[in-house]
């Protein structure tokens, strides 16, 4: 695989006179902003190849269309929108350079460059989620976040990616390694960052204050991030933010050529009749688009993975991620950047099937090994072990039983909070980290009680998913609202959230005191509190990170 090092594309770039002469976004002076819908940041990729930097005069990029092409999706996130392959493009929100109408043009010049702002300002990538199968960069509407930075006069320019997705960004197997084709996704959304590196001052952006974050598969990709190319950074972030994500919480991420991942593609190759063709990668590669997603997305639904969403995700593959996360972790190989990461109180609740028959412990058991085929039995007995069922009530939706609640209990401690918290340790030995539990649903939220705070409902109130109008909020919300924003958009300026004056301090995280701060309503938005998961239970599960393939 080629190593995409800053040095190596910078001379690629020069090479191929990769410059715009000029930017035309649109103003949107309900939200004080400039908008650039669509911007590419590498050329229509080559199928099932590394992203190839854009070539010759780009001449004037039209980026003033209220929306852009979709990378194409699989399972039930999927988008009933219509996808394409050219889609290598990132969406930038910068606070408007002057006055205007609504819908007018604005420019921004390349070649020659438009004055540049006397400060530059910070940068805020954000990578969507969607278990690397679905999502769109148009999910999450960053205008209501740079009107907020530019009232606490903290101003950030956002950024949000797309990256190829399913089997076009995430192929495995054994031709996918020969050709040296994997973690395409992962290569997309660096190719992203180093395509800012050049062109993000022409918006007003200081390249050198690039923080990247993410939700969900968007926070894992995060991680890989720090974890890539041996810890590399090549100057293209600072820092990083993880809503419900972290390093070692997906699993499996194999190497690409276990059986399932090669039995997987070998399906695909059959389904577009490329299995009678002397080389099957290029007969993919050169395959009608329509047949080989609804091959790709016949895999998805017909695994025999429990997760499907296991099918097409990052893999271990020697060159951006030259091991398995939790190893790479333990040796202290991620990149030393201060960190905000955090979860929201019951995360996976909507993960688990309600209506599973978990009535005993063998049948817990059979759904674990489901999931997470490669870790031993006497393992998962173990792990069961330390969630008796008397600890659990019948709290979940009608039916589901106290053994559903012991489920989702495990399922959060595996797959997120420790996680999560075993990097919060592992980063606080080397840089700040700050670490949160979000403990709220915006009102207006369509969430059940029995729900309680599922992932996602911390990002509700940093974006108007859905729609919502952020300003008419309870005046409980809008309070907390305005703190997470604040906390936010002043980590993104100065690798601090306490930066931004407020009443609540924000102290870092480290292994004596594992200080979690607490988003929730009241009088006092935050609260601060030890990681209240049992240690035990975050030793045996990271014991056994290997046999969970992560």
């Amino acid at each position: 695989m080629i190593k995409l090092t800053l040095s190596f594309v910078f001379a690629l770039l020069l090479a191929g006179s990769s410059i715009a002469d000029s930017f035309v976004g649109v103003q949107d002076p309900d939200y004080g902003t400039d908008v650039f819908i669509g911007v590419p940041y590498a050329s229509r990729p080559t199928r099932l190849h590394a992203p190839i930097p854009l070539s010759g005069d780009q001449g004037v990029v039209i980026a003033n269309k209220p929306t852009s092409n979709r990378c194409f999706e699989l399972g039930p996130g999927a988008s009933s929108i219509a996808d394409s392959e050219d889609c290598l493009t990132l969406d930038l929100i910068r606070p408007s350079t002057g006055p205007g109408g609504k819908g007018n043009p604005v420019v921004v010049l390349a070649n020659p460059m438009s004055p540049p702002p006397k400060k530059p300002l910070p940068v805020y990538v954000f990578f969507h989620g969607g278990d690397f199968n679905s999502g769109d960069k148009s999910d999450y509407d960053g205008r209501n976040l740079v009107k907020t930075s530019v009232a606490l006069g903290n101003p950030i320019i956002y950024v949000a990616v797309n990256y190829r997705l399913g089997f076009l960004g995430f192929p495995s197997g054994r031709e996918a390694e020969s050709h040296t084709a994997m973690n395409l996704g992962m290569l997309d959304s660096r190719w992203s960052l180093i395509w800012l590196q050049q062109f993000i001052a022409y918006f007003g952006g200081d390249p050198k204050k690039v923080i990247i974050g993410g939700q969900g598969s968007g926070a894992d990709m995060v991680a890989y991030h720090l974890l890539g190319y041996g810890a590399k950074t090549d100057g293209l972030f600072r820092g990083a933010i993880l809503h419900s994500g972290s390093a070692t919480g997906r699993s499996p991420i194999p190497y690409p050529n276990r059986t399932e991942w090669q039995s997987h593609y070998d399906a695909i190759v059959s389904a577009t009749g490329c299995n009678n063709s002397p080389d099957t990668w290029s007969c993919l590669q050169n395959a009608p688009i329509d047949p080989l997603v609804k091959a790709s997305s016949k895999v998805f639904a017909d695994t025999k993975l429990a997760n499907p969403a296991s099918v097409f995700s990052p893999v271990v593959d020697g060159t951006f991620l030259t091991d398995f996360p939790s190893t790479l972790m333990e040796q202290g190989k991620f990149a030393q950047v201060p960190i905000l990461i955090g979860t929201t109180t019951t995360e996976l609740v909507n993960s688990v099937p309600i209506y599973n028959g978990f009535g005993t412990d063998e049948s817990i058991i059979a759904y674990l090994k489901s999931l997470f085929p490669y870790a031993s039995d006497a393992t998962l007995q173990t792990l069961l072990s330390y969630y008796p069922v008397s600890r659990f009530r019948n709290i979940g939706p009608p039916l589901s039983g106290a053994q559903w609640s012991r489920v989702v209990a495990i399922m959060n401690d595996l797959q997120m909070f420790c996680p999560t918290n075993s990097m919060a340790l592992q980063a606080s030995n080397v840089d700040n980290v700050f670490k949160y539990r979000f403990n709220a649903v915006l009102q207006s939220a369509p969430v059940k009680s029995w729900e309680g705070v599922p992932q996602g409902s911390d990002l509700r109130y940093l974006f108007p998913i859905g729609g919502v109008d952020m300003s008419k909020q309870s005046p409980v919300d809008l309070t907390l609202m305005a703190k997470f924003q604040r906390s936010i958009i002043s980590f993104i300026n100065k690798l601090d959230p306490n930066g931004i004056s407020a009443s609540d301090t924000w102290e870092t995280f480290d292994s004596s005191t594992q200080r979690n701060l607490v988003f929730e309503r009241g009088s006092t938005p935050a609260a601060v509190e030890r990681f209240a998961v049992d240690q035990s239970v975050c030793a045996f599960i990271n014991s056994k990170n290997l046999e969970f393939l992560r």
